[in-house]
């Protein structure tokens, strides 16, 4: 169990950020989260098969407002405290899937950041999957940070 413990917090570090874009808005680059259920923000909850979904009451209960968000905890999770710790961040950026599912506003708002993190998951492709049914392993929220990053090259050129 202690090495579990350990592959766990590689992945809780993994943050980047990345250089500014010139599209006027005073940003300070963008936030970009993976992980597990430490720094999920409401990523299984886009999955109705996943069984590993934060999306019941009292995961939210010291939110504000009381709302359950997707977050592995009662309020504010890991990943929002090291966003608060970014200036110009109070939360963490919203779940990549939900970014994608208005492709009006996608490149706006992608370029402030996305956390691509999912409860359940793991370097390995199958961690989780058993157990879960469907989580995003790590390789996958690297494909995605891909499309994004091809998405704002793609921008730049513009």
């Amino acid at each position: 169990m202690k090495g579990s413990s350990t592959l766990v917090l590689l992945c809780v570090v993994t943050v980047a950020t990345i250089t500014k874009t010139t599209t006027g808005i005073d940003i300070h680059g963008g936030l970009f989260i993976f992980g597990d259920s430490l720094l999920d923000v409401g990523t299984n909850n886009h999955f109705d098969d996943s069984t590993a979904r934060a999306d019941h009451p009292h995961y939210g209960i010291d939110y504000p407002d009381s709302v359950s968000t997707g977050r592995f905890s009662n309020g504010l999770n890991s990943a929002d405290l090291l966003a608060s710790y970014m200036n110009g961040y109070d939360f963490s950026p919203p779940p990549f899937l939900t970014l994608v599912q208005n492709p009006d506003t996608f490149l706006l708002q992608i370029i402030r950041g996305a956390n691509f993190a999912s409860g359940g998951s793991g370097i390995l492709r199958d961690t989780g999957r058993e157990k879960f049914i469907r989580v995003v392993p790590l390789c996958e929220q690297i494909q995605q940070f891909a499309t994004v990053r091809g998405n704002m090259s793609q921008r730049r050129k513009q």
